[in-house]
């Protein structure tokens, strides 16, 4: 019976610090490209999201970089 390959990710992500580090990085990647897709789509700056939204431009800044 040949034994089964496991990939350097499933090696990383059973280990519960890393996979929780790493869904913390994916959730923000995942909404910052949420943010700049939008942005994009409605031709729309990081000062204009921030009034649409009523926050400030810098906490939208801060979420588009990731």
């Amino acid at each position: 019976m040949a034994r089964k390959t496991t990939s350097t990710y499933e090696r990383e992500m059973q280990d519960p610090s890393f996979k929780e580090k790493f869904d913390k990085a994916y959730k923000e990647f995942s909404l910052s490209e949420l943010l700049l897709a939008m942005m994009e789509e409605d031709d729309m700056s990081v000062r204009g999201l921030a009034k649409a939204v009523g926050i400030s431009p810098s906490v939208i800044q801060k979420l588009r970089s990731g």
